[in-house]
């Protein structure tokens, strides 16, 4: 697997929102899910690296999706880069 950098306002399952700026660093991307009852959003499970978020569950909203939130543009686009990172 290769080792991602991910750079987004996301939400760590365990350890709450994170405001902005690298969540986790160097971290490999072990799976890719859709959120329960089918939400707007999804989660990459992550393993080793550095960062807040680092070996944890991070779900990506589609409500903190660009500047003002909910751009799907953005949200469809981070989502599908995802297969090129693992």
């Amino acid at each position: 697997m290769k080792k991602a950098l991910l750079l987004f306002c996301a939400l760590c399952s365990v350890n709450g929102w994170a405001s902005g700026g690298y969540i986790a660093q160097s971290v490999e991307i072990t799976a890719v899910a859709n959120t329960a009852a089918n939400g707007m959003s999804f989660t990459v499970k992550t393993a080793n690296g550095n960062g807040l978020c680092s070996g944890e569950s991070i779900t990506f909203p589609l409500s903190v999706a660009g500047n003002a939130g909910n751009n799907e543009e953005i949200h469809g686009r981070a989502y599908a880069a995802l297969p090129l990172l693992r």
